[in-house]
């Protein structure tokens, strides 16, 4: 693994001194696309799922319904996680298992399930600014959003039909819990923000780096403009639609091709849940294989959309 990582390094060293102008290009695109659409959208969010956590919010909620603990769980985790895009879902998801209020079974799946792409993102950004389609917004929402949905609701109906109290594991961590570690209000919020800050800085670091890579692909490459564009998806979805969207192949091809690599997330979202997952006792590898399962789900989903549409 250290030789690996140091002939990555070393390569990467000489083609950034090589191409200093790429280099400083995807580094700027990786840059804007954190500080314009990542920092705006996701930092509240972070801060309110901080301050929710480190006031204890949850665990008290999950005491004062104790036959409802793990449904509450599921749904803490699954609807911010749905709407406010990755890696919240993720980071709750994670949170939870380590905590005891999600079974290690229940975390794996929320992982994949709400660990998604924001409808914000998808509407605005991909569907308008890419495609100019807005009229695609809510059957895209439907292709993409179905798949993992799914498995959230019959796990709902699950915890529900076995009316489960908190696992043994987090009852045991709730009730022993003497007091916060933080005294004041304003040590709560301070600590939010700062965590909050932190993951956002991680994200915003991947973005970077992924942004290079990209930029590398597209000019270094003696490839086509579509398998260009594939490459790029496959690395980091916001840049690699962009640039894919431009392509000469027809609307039906893109928005397949588009579809499945919202779906499947990219390396770069990929990195970026690993890292606010660390701790957690979490498959990364059973995440990798669920999140391509889906991306060919939604693959399926959009063929069929389209061309139902299209008649």
């Amino acid at each position: 693994m250290k030789k690996i990582i140091l002939l990555f390094v070393i390569a990467f060293l000489l083609f950034a001194l090589s191409h200093p102008t790429l280099t400083l290009t995807g580094a700027s695109n990786g840059l804007m696309i954190w500080f314009n659409k990542l920092l705006p959208t996701l930092l509240p969010f972070l801060i309110a799922v901080n301050l929710l956590q480190n006031a204890d919010i949850f665990t008290s909620v999950l005491l004062s319904f104790p036959r409802a603990g793990n449904m509450l769980a599921i749904l803490a985790a699954s609807v911010p996680g749905f709407l406010f895009g990755l890696p919240v879902g993720a980071k709750l998801t994670a949170d939870f298992t380590e905590k005891g209020l999600l079974t290690q079974k229940a975390g794996n799946l929320l992982l994949v399930c709400c660990n998604q792409l924001s409808p914000a993102f998808v509407g605005s950004y991909v569907m308008i600014q890419c495609f100019n389609r807005p009229d695609l917004i809510p059957a895209s929402y439907v292709i993409l959003y179905l798949p993992p949905a799914v498995p959230v609701i019959i796990l709902l109906v699950q915890s529900a039909l076995a009316k489960g109290n908190p696992s043994p594991t987090a009852a045991g961590r709730i009730t022993t819990k003497k007091a916060s570690r933080f005294q004041t209000l304003f040590q709560i919020i301070d600590a939010s923000i700062l965590n909050g800050f932190e993951t956002i800085a991680k994200l915003g670091g991947y973005l970077i780096f992924f942004g290079i890579l990209c930029q590398y692909l597209e000019n270094l490459l003696p490839l086509s403009q579509t398998v260009n564009g594939c490459l790029m998806m496959f690395m980091e979805v916001t840049s690699g639609i962009h640039y894919f969207s431009g392509s000469a192949l027809s609307f039906f091809q893109k928005y397949l091709l588009c579809m499945a690599a919202l779906s499947f997330g990219g390396l770069c979202t990929h990195a970026q849940t690993f890292s606010v997952i660390s701790e957690a006792p979490l498959s990364k590898r059973r995440y990798i294989l669920a999140k391509a399962v889906f991306a060919l789900m939604t693959l399926l989903l959009a063929f069929g959309t389209l061309t139902i549409l299209s008649r």
